[in-house]
């Protein structure tokens, strides 16, 4: 009977040192998930401002091959 009572115990010790990692665990990853959603949109973020960016200078160079044109008339 006293050996039945050591293991519950011993069982018990086990289990909340599992759940307890297990909960670790799944809080961590709950952070790494939250930490790449930021970037992910910081990214996306950046990759817009670049697309714009772009899209300036595509009209900067047309502008300037405009102005080159006109020139090369006169």
């Amino acid at each position: 009977m006293e050996a039945l009572k050591e293991r519950n115990e011993k069982d018990a010790h086990s289990h909340e040192a599992e759940m307890k990692d297990l909960n670790r665990r799944i809080a961590h990853d709950d952070k790494i998930k939250e930490f790449m959603m930021i970037k992910s949109d910081d990214r996306a973020e950046l990759k817009a401002e670049e697309a714009a960016k772009k899209e300036k200078m595509k009209g900067t160079c047309n502008l300037f091959s405009v102005y080159s044109v006109c020139l090369l008339r006169l």
